[in-house]
C-alpha cells in the first residue's frame, strides 16, 4: 500500500473546536461580525488574520449537546470555508465575517440569527496564503465574500508597498475602513445585484 494512502488511513480524525459566539457586530448592511472564543485558540497565531479556516454550522434549534455529538460521530455537519479576520490569541478569540447573502445560505443565516453563547465547529486556522511581501506592486480584487480576505492582506502588507484595490460591494454603505498601505489606491465598485 502506498504511504501517503496509509498515512491517510492511520491519520487520528481531528474532532473539531467547538467555539461559542461571544459578540455579534453588523459592520456594514452586508457584512456580519462573529467573534468567537475558545481556550483552544489560546495557541493560535496572532498573525493569522487572513488564513483560512473551516466552520461547520449547527442546524437551527440544534442544542450545544446534539451539536458536539453530530461532530464526533457523524454526519458531517454543513462545512464551509471562511477567512480569519482578526485573532487575540492571549484571549482565546478570534473574529470572522460573513457577507450577509439573507438566509438562502446557511452560514449567513447562522451569522444572521447568531446570539452570544451559540456555538459552532471549527478546524484550522491555515497559515496565511501570501506571507511574503516583495513586489514592487500589488494588484488586489474582492468582492464581499472575499473582502475579509483581501482587507487582511492589505493590513499585512508593509507600509511602503504599492499598488490597487478593487472592491465590488452590495451597496455604498458596505464601503469599509481598511488600515491600506498610504501607497494602496482603492475603488470600491457598488454592484446591488451581483449575482445577476
Amino acid at each position: 500500500m502506498p504511504a501517503d494512502i496509509l498515512k491517510k488511513i492511520l491519520r487520528p480524525k481531528r474532532t473539531p473546536k467547538i467555539l461559542t459566539v461571544t459578540a455579534r457586530e453588523q459592520v456594514t448592511p452586508h457584512m456580519i461580525r462573529l467573534t468567537l472564543q475558545s481556550p483552544e485558540l489560546e495557541g493560535v497565531d496572532p498573525d493569522c488574520a487572513g488564513a483560512h479556516c473551516k466552520i461547520m454550522v449547527p442546524a437551527a434549534g440544534q442544542t450545544r449537546e446534539a451539536f458536539v455529538a453530530q461532530l464526533e460521530d457523524g454526519p458531517k455537519p454543513i462545512t464551509r470555508t471562511y477567512t480569519v479576520r482578526a485573532a487575540r490569541p492571549a484571549l482565546g478569540e478570534i473574529d470572522i465575517d460573513f457577507a450577509d447573502h439573507g438566509d438562502e445560505g446557511p452560514a449567513s443565516a447562522f451569522a444572521r440569527s447568531a446570539q452570544p453563547g451559540d456555538v459552532m465547529g471549527f478546524n484550522g486556522p491555515a497559515k496565511p496564503k501570501l506571507t511574503e511581501f516583495d513586489a514592487d506592486w500589488y494588484l488586489i480584487a474582492a468582492d464581499m465574500s472575499a473582502l475579509p480576505v483581501a482587507a487582511a492582506t492589505l493590513e499585512a502588507l508593509p507600509k511602503a508597498a504599492k499598488g490597487l484595490a478593487v472592491f465590488e460591494i452590495a451597496a455604498a454603505e458596505d464601503r469599509q475602513e481598511i488600515d491600506a498601505p498610504p501607497g494602496f489606491e482603492q475603488h470600491w465598485l457598488v454592484h446591488g445585484a451581483p449575482r445577476r
